[in-house]
């Protein structure tokens, strides 16, 4: 048995370069074998050589996540659906088993206006991924005006960094701890 507070997230995934009904089977299995407990991490992606060789086009990049959140939100909550988009099509597809959560929550990650503009329009949580730094604040802001000019509420919208602790002793889970309080109060 699962413990009843964990959770299981897969970092960051850059959607792009992925097809979708895949990614949305994939999550919607691992839901399952969790118990309803993934948080599926995405992203855009920053390099343009990645996005290349996986035959994606770079600068569509963010256009091409934003029809992919519909998408797999679609796929996880209903039987069968058919979808058409700029960057694909989606006829006739089911998946089974359906995940638990309804819908799976969507985190993003990155740095960019854009992408925190993204974040704001459609993601359930910001993953930064890196030690708190003095712009956080203003990176949500733009992620908080984003949401409530779609009609969301900024406070719906979850945040995640990390504490970065660079050598492991007995001491170290006390030391990253006091890090963390301090950096969280900034």
């Amino acid at each position: 048995m699962l413990c009843p507070d964990l959770g299981f997230s897969t970092g960051v995934l850059i959607c792009p370069q992925r097809q979708t009904a895949l990614v949305a089977k994939q999550a919607a299995q691992v839901d399952v074998l969790t118990g309803g407990r993934l948080r599926l991490g995405i992203g855009v992606g920053w390099s343009p050589v990645e996005h290349e060789a996986m035959g994606a086009d770079f600068l569509t990049r963010g256009r091409r996540i934003e029809e992919q959140v519909l998408i797999l939100r679609a796929l996880w909550a209903r039987q069968v659906i058919d979808a058409e988009g700029d960057f694909g099509r989606v006829a006739g597809v089911g998946l089974e088993p359906r995940p638990p959560q309804q819908p799976i929550p969507v985190w993003m990650g990155g740095w960019s206006d854009i992408v925190l503009d993204l974040n704001g329009r459609m993601a359930d949580g910001w993953y930064h991924g890196r030690e708190w730094e003095p712009d956080v604040p203003r990176k949500f802001e733009v992620i908080a005006t984003a949401a409530e000019r779609a009609g969301r509420l900024a406070s719906d919208i979850s945040l995640e960094g990390t504490v970065e602790c660079r050598s492991w002793t007995t001491t170290a889970p006390k030391r990253c701890r006091r890090r963390s309080s301090r950096r969280s109060r900034s």
